[in-house]
């Protein structure tokens, strides 16, 4: 549910992708698809300065190489049902996206600390 309404707001609410985008990763989303839709709203957003659209958003998953079926009609089904409430708090919905945030970097490193001390990562 929160990573469905990072992305809701990182389409359409600007103030708060002017505020997330240095924070938030595409690592901290749990399915390929929601990574996808994230590197493509980070992208446009950086390269633009504003923020993405649905119809831009559509354009970009039908260019993208290499997506099966199922994934590609899942990235559609995401962009559809991605919406917002306008009465959300912004200072709460902040909040929750650097919980967020905080938690699933927690979650990688120790996840990555474990793959280190298995012997796993030669690096």
């Amino acid at each position: 549910m929160i990573e469905h309404t990072i992305l809701s707001n990182l389409l359409y609410n600007e103030e708060y992708v002017r505020k997330t985008v240095p924070y938030v990763k595409d690592e901290y989303f749990s399915e390929v698809e929601h990574k996808i839709v994230f590197n493509l709203l980070y992208n446009y957003f950086t390269k633009y300065n504003k923020l993405s659209t649905k119809e831009s958003l559509k354009i970009s998953i039908d260019d993208k190489d290499g997506l099966s079926e199922e994934v590609y009609n899942n990235l559609n089904s995401i962009v559809d049902d991605l919406s917002i409430d306008k009465e959300t708090d912004i200072d709460w919905l902040l909040d929750v996206t650097e919980k967020f945030c905080q938690e699933k970097a927690i979650y990688n490193a120790v996840k990555h600390s474990i793959v280190i001390l298995d012997g796993k990562d030669k690096t």
